[in-house]
C-alpha cells in the first residue's frame, strides 16, 4: 500500500496514474472532491440554459409596458434621468460570490522518492456578479432598454 506523503503543503498521492483515480486518497478528500463534483454539475445544469440571449428575450416583453407596471414589477429604481420627452430608469442588482477553484495539478515534482504530481488547492476568490438594466421610457411608456453587466442572464424560452 503506498504511503500518502506531503511536499510544501502540497497533498501528493505518488504517481499521475494514482493522482488522477485518486488511488489512496484519504476518505475525507475524495468526499470532498465528490461534493466539488456534484456542485459544479448542478451549477453547469442550473447555468446551462443562462444566457444573455434569454435576459434579451426576457427584456423584449417589458416595451409597451406602463410605467407604474415596470416598477411594481422590478422595485424602486437605482437611478432616475429625465432628459428632454424620454425618462431613464435603472435598475442594478450586484452580489458577491465565493467561486471556488477547482483542483489543479502541480507539477512534475521531482524528490528523492520519485516523480510525483501534487493535487493544489488555491483558495477560493470573491466575484462581485452584478446587472445594471436601463429602461427608456416615453409618455410613461417603455420605448427601449440596454443592459451592462457580467451577470444578465436569463433562461432561454
Amino acid at each position: 500500500m503506498h504511503r500518502l506523503t506531503a511536499f510544501d503543503g502540497v497533498l501528493n498521492y505518488g504517481s499521475a496514474v494514482q493522482q488522477l483515480f485518486l488511488v489512496n486518497a484519504p476518505m475525507s478528500r475524495m468526499l470532498s472532491l465528490s461534493r466539488f463534483a456534484l456542485g459544479l454539475g448542478l451549477f453547469a445544469a442550473l447555468t446551462a440554459c443562462m444566457t444573455t440571449r434569454g435576459y434579451e428575450r426576457t427584456l423584449e416583453r417589458y416595451f409597451g409596458m406602463p410605467e407604474i407596471d415596470l416598477v411594481r414589477q422590478w422595485g424602486t429604481p437605482a437611478r432616475v434621468h429625465t432628459v428632454g420627452d424620454s425618462r431613464f430608469l435603472t435598475f442594478r442588482r450586484s452580489e458577491q460570490v465565493l467561486e471556488p477553484f477547482g483542483p489543479m495539478f502541480v507539477g512534475p515534482v521531482y524528490t528523492r522518492q520519485g516523480l510525483f504530481y501534487p493535487l493544489f488547492y488555491p483558495p477560493e476568490r470573491t466575484v462581485e456578479r452584478w446587472c445594471a438594466t436601463t429602461f427608456e421610457l416615453q409618455k410613461n411608456v417603455v420605448v427601449a432598454w440596454r443592459y451592462e453587466g457580467n451577470d444578465c442572464l436569463a433562461r432561454n424560452r
